[in-house]
């Protein structure tokens, strides 16, 4: 596991072509921005395990209509407009 120390604004890359921006930090908290192509998919990792449970538990048709939060589903804004926030 890489550990690293980061301040708003700063970014972490994940190979090529990911991106993960800290938008904002404090109690107890941090907010980050992901960027990357549409065909990888992010998720949070308590949803990750519920859809790898999933997958075990139920037959192959009904995995294939897992949940996945898309982009336009979280109406997020784009990961530019935060870095304008934040001065990134």
């Amino acid at each position: 596991m890489l550990v690293l120390t980061r301040k708003i604004g700063e970014t972490v890359c994940i190979g090529e072509n990911i991106e993960v921006v800290v938008l904002e930090a404090g109690r107890g908290r941090v907010k980050l921005g992901f960027a990357g192509p549409r065909d990888v998919s992010i998720r949070r990792g308590e949803l990750a395990d519920l859809l790898q449970i999933a997958k075990h538990e139920l037959p192959e048709s009904a995995c294939l209509q897992e949940a996945t939060v898309t982009r336009s589903q979280t109406g997020a804004a784009p990961l530019h407009r935060y870095r304008a926030l934040v001065g990134g």
